[in-house]
């Protein structure tokens, strides 16, 4: 898979925002969405990374069951 070309990866640039992307889906399809936050708190702020970023916390937010705060995510973006 990509995962393990992702953790390499990230050894040589901690800000790949495709590589903690990667990271961030394995956390997510795991149900750990602390580190999905953790994983995409890390990347640059760049248009695309914010979207794709907001999109996927929001998802995370909804995973724990908090719809109200989901929504406020996505809304913001």
């Amino acid at each position: 898979t990509a995962l393990p070309l992702a953790e390499d990866l990230l050894q040589l640039d901690s800000g790949n925002e495709m590589a903690r992307f990667a990271i961030a889906m394995r956390a997510f399809r795991a149900g750990k969405y602390n580190d999905v936050r953790a994983a995409l708190g890390q990347t640059r702020n760049t248009p695309l990374s914010e979207l794709t970023a907001g999109l996927l916390l929001g998802w995370a937010d909804q995973g724990e069951g908090k719809t109200e705060v989901a929504l406020k995510t996505i809304g913001d973006l």
